[in-house]
């Protein structure tokens, strides 16, 4: 997974007023905390950390480069939203080291034409991503499903995803990730059309 690079400031001042005036001046308040160190309230450029986020989501792997800081790398562990305009209310920053095993949400990118669907079915995806478990460098940025041999006969679990060695899906194996629906047949439509036939001449009896 890309490291990325975000430069913060200390915040000197806590509280519901001064997170308030600090998102007026467009300065997103956070706190970085965890691998055994007091935590830091810092201060974030809204318009760049918005971006970076959308640009490589909520869970990715940052270094923050705090003032009067040793450069120190993170994981989002949580970012609050405005519930109306979207806006980043708050966001944690979960200290890690490049040796040390973290549990993160990856994207699963499905690839192939599948048989199921070449044959009249539909995909419907029921996970659009895993919880993995690995050392911050061998997170991967995404990973790929092939469903090419997905068919209504059967269902892709948890289990059928290969990944790197040095990467463990950490979410139960049984779990549905993808299945292909049956289209209704045509005989079905045919059963429908003869039940509406069926209760149409029934009214037409009962007037009669």
């Amino acid at each position: 997974m890309e490291i990325l690079t975000l430069k913060a400031q200390k915040r000197e001042q806590v509280g519901k007023g001064a997170s308030k005036n600090y998102r007026s001046e467009e300065l997103v308040p956070g706190v970085l905390y965890g691998a055994e160190r007091e935590a830091i309230h810092v201060l974030l450029p809204e318009r760049i950390l918005t971006n970076m986020l959308k640009t490589s989501g909520e869970h990715s792997l940052i270094q923050l480069e705090i003032e009067g800081e040793k450069p120190q790398l993170s994981v989002v562990a949580e970012v609050q939203h405005h519930p109306v305009n979207d806006r980043i209310l708050h966001i944690d920053f979960k200290a890690v080291k490049r040796g040390q095993l973290i549990e993160l949400p990856v994207p699963i990118e499905f690839v192939g034409e599948s048989k199921g669907v070449a044959e009249g079915g539909l995909f419907m995806a029921n996970v659009h991503q895993v919880n993995v478990r690995a050392t911050p460098m061998n997170i991967p940025t995404s990973i790929e499903v092939d469903i090419t041999d997905l068919t209504d006969e059967k269902a892709l679990h948890i289990r059928d995803i290969l990944v790197g060695e040095n990467v463990e899906i950490i979410d139960d194996p049984d779990m549905s990730v993808a299945v292909i629906l049956k289209p209704k047949t045509h005989v079905e439509g045919e059963e429908a059309g003869s039940a509406v036939e069926a209760s149409e001449k029934t009214e037409a009896q009962e007037e009669a």
